[in-house]
Formats: C-alpha cells, sequence, structure tokens
C-alpha cells in the first residue's frame, strides 16, 4: 500500500484526527456516539493513569495533601479537579496539566510512529488545530510540532484564515510555524472550512507569510476565489524567516486560568503588534529548548505568570545577549511565588529602562510599540 501513496494525513485523535482530545462534533459520518466538550478524564482508566502519576510525584498523600492544601485520606480518594478549575490550588492544576496534556502527546508520539513505520518513504502531515490552548483541548502546540519533526512529519496548521483578518489570524498561524521552523519540520496550511472570496487572500498570505510548503484547500473555496489563486500560488516560496523578535505565547496562564490572563486581550495585542515588527511566538517549551539563542527581542504583552525556571532563563537572556520587553500596563510574575519579573530583575541589579535607550541587552517597559532596530553595544 505504500508504494501507491504519495501522502498520509497522520490522524491523531480528536474530532477531525487532529491533536486534541474530542470537543463533542456530531455531523461527521465518524463522529463517536460518545463525544462532549470538556474533560476527558472521568473514566476508570483515566483515574488510574492519574492516580498512579501522583502517587510516583509524590509518594504519600501527606505530601499531596501539603502541596495541593488538601486533606484526602489516601491516593483511593477521588483526586479529580474539581470544576471551575480555579476552585483547585495553582499546584493541582499544574500537576493535572502535565498528566492530561503529556497523556494526549505521549499517544501523538505513538501514532506517528505507527504511521512512520508503515510508511517509511510516504510525504504525510500531522494536523493541528483550534485557536486556543485551553485545558480542556489538551494540546501543545509547540510539543506536537516537535514529535512531528521527531518523525519528519509535516505540520498542518487547520485553522488557515479563521479569524477573517490576516493580522489576527496571523497571529495562530505563527504559533505553529515559529514551532516548526525551530525544530526543523516544514509548515503546511488548510483552510478552516468555508472561506468566502474576501477572506481568501488573508488565508494564501498567511501561507505565504509562514513559508507553507504544503496549501490543502477545498474545491469550492478555490473556485470562489479563482482570480486571487491564479495570481498569488505561484509565488508561495519555503523560505523560512529570519526574524529576530518573538513574543511570549503565556501557555500556562491560559491552561491553568490564572487571575488576569485573557486570551483575546493576548491575541489582540499581537494583532496590532504586527503593524510594527514581524514576530514569531515562543512557549516556555521553546525557552528550555534553546529558542531564545537565534533571537534579539523577547517581548511580554499580557499579564500572566511564567514558570520560575522561565523567569531565570529569561532574565538571563535579558543579562547577556538580549532585550526583554514587558508591556508597562501588564504585571509578569512567577509562577512559583507571584513576584513580578521586574522585582526580580531589579533583585539581579538590572534596571528596568524605556526604549531610548540604546543598549544591546536589558530589561524595558514600553506603553507604545517600541523600534526594534539593532542597538549598538
Amino acid at each position: 500500500l505504500g508504494d501507491r501513496l504519495s501522502f498520509v494525513y497522520a490522524n491523531a485523535s480528536g474530532d477531525y484526527g487532529e491533536v486534541c482530545y474530542p470537543s463533542g462534533v456530531k455531523h461527521y459520518r465518524f463522529s463517536p456516539k460518545h463525544g462532549h466538550g470538556g474533560f476527558w478524564s472521568a473514566g476508570r482508566c483515566a483515574r488510574a493513569s492519574y492516580r498512579a502519576a501522583l502517587e510516583k510525584r509524590y509518594g504519600t498523600i501527606a505530601d499531596l495533601n501539603t502541596a495541593w492544601e488538601t486533606r484526602f485520606g489516601d491516593f483511593g480518594d477521588d483526586l479529580m479537579p474539581r470544576l471551575p478549575l480555579p476552585s483547585n490550588s495553582l499546584t493541582c492544576r499544574r500537576d493535572y496539566m502535565t498528566w492530561y496534556t503529556e497523556s494526549l502527546l505521549s499517544f501523538t508520539d505513538q501514532v506517528c510512529r505507527v504511521y512512520r513505520n508503515h510508511f517509511p518513504d510516504t510525504s504525510m502531515s500531522l494536523p493541528i488545530g483550534f485557536p486556543n490552548e485551553r485545558l480542556q483541548v489538551g494540546q501543545i502546540k509547540s510539543r506536537a510540532v516537535k514529535i512531528a519533526a521527531k518523525y519528519g512529519i509535516t505540520v498542518r496548521w487547520t485553522g488557515c484564515g479563521f479569524l477573517r483578518s490576516f493580522p489576527a489570524s496571523n497571529v495562530l498561524a505563527r504559533r505553529v510555524a515559529s514551532a516548526a521552523h525551530f525544530y526543523g519540520t516544514d509548515f503546511g496550511t488548510e483552510a478552516a472550512l468555508v472561506l468566502k472570496k474576501e477572506n481568501a487572500v488573508n488565508a494564501l498570505y498567511e501561507g505565504l507569510a509562514n513559508a507553507s510548503s504544503q496549501i490543502h484547500d477545498d474545491p469550492q473555496n478555490i473556485l470562489r476565489a479563482s482570480d486571487m489563486h491564479s495570481r498569488l500560488r505561484p509565488r508561495l516560496v519555503v523560505d523560512p524567516q529570519d526574524c529576530k523578535v518573538a513574543v511570549y505565547y503565556p501557555l500556562e496562564s491560559e491552561m491553568l486560568e490564572t487571575p488576569g490572563f485573557g486570551a483575546n486581550r493576548f491575541l489582540a495585542r499581537c494583532a496590532s503588534l504586527r503593524a510594527a515588527a514581524d514576530f514569531d511566538l515562543c512557549d516556555s517549551f521553546m525557552i528550555r529548548d534553546g529558542y531564545l539563542d537565534g533571537k534579539t527581542d523577547l517581548i511580554l504583552v499580557a499579564k500572566c505568570s511564567l514558570p520560575e525556571d522561565i523567569v531565570k532563563l529569561v532574565l538571563d537572556y535579558a543579562g547577556s545577549r538580549g532585550r526583554l520587553w514587558i508591556d508597562a500596563t501588564c504585571r509578569v510574575s512567577s509562577l512559583k511565588d507571584d513576584v513580578d519579573i521586574v522585582t526580580r530583575a531589579q533583585q539581579r541589579g538590572y534596571s528596568a529602562h524605556d526604549d531610548s535607550v540604546p543598549r544591546a541587552a536589558g530589561v524595558y517597559r514600553f506603553q507604545e510599540w517600541p523600534r526594534f532596530e539593532p542597538y549598538a553595544s
């Protein structure tokens, strides 16, 4: 069979074969009879898996209770978080996030390995969708991309043109494309279902702006905007940008629903930044993998909380080789102790500058979008 196929769609899970938990889609012939939105962890096997993960992490129920600020009697109690999620302690939420996302991603790795074993030389792509990374969805886009890169699989962003505005939709596409270019795999796009003619150019430009090597679209979308396709498709090139500016994607704040973080405001701020500069997006996992080594500027555009090791890494970056920009209207703190990152910088002896100070590295506060031209040392 592999000799007769030129392309394989590496479906992982979810309603559309994407890297996600099912969300309750009912209208496909292959939609499961049991489908719903929300979390997928109430079953017997899920509870046993979660309990085993917690026993491995804490050893005793007393240590878990101390960390979670709870009073469970033993690991046989119902340890699943209560809803709404913010009603649980931050440590409880982080433990659940780690287990819940790792369950999906380890399954994705297994699926990709099976596909590649059976089709060793066939071109294939892994679909990644959803405009957000809420914990219910279960996906961490950068980690799914890293898995695809491990098996030589193209990642395909399936929400192309979804927000009907290039500056906004491009934020979603660039989230996936930034990880693809960093981890060394190709990036592709797929139209977000029905695209009206006036939105077709936004979708095609998403492909151009993110060095797409693969564009999938439905025939009715192409026919609806055939003139635009004729003009733009021949110009598509696979040429990843050498972009030195990155925006931090506050993954943990979104998934853990930390106070003050708003996904819509973050998206709007990123969309408005597009008028001032091109930029990539990175999260904590990419930073741990060395992503900042190739960047001159890292921007924090929203109120959020960073994992403690990321606070250290971004301050190391600002103290030696890069500029850390923090929106003056937003408080950025550590997940560990809620200390403001500017305070942390000052404890290291760093001052917060404005963008009129010509320094090659440091911490900067801004209210208007800054200038990102190279600074002299």
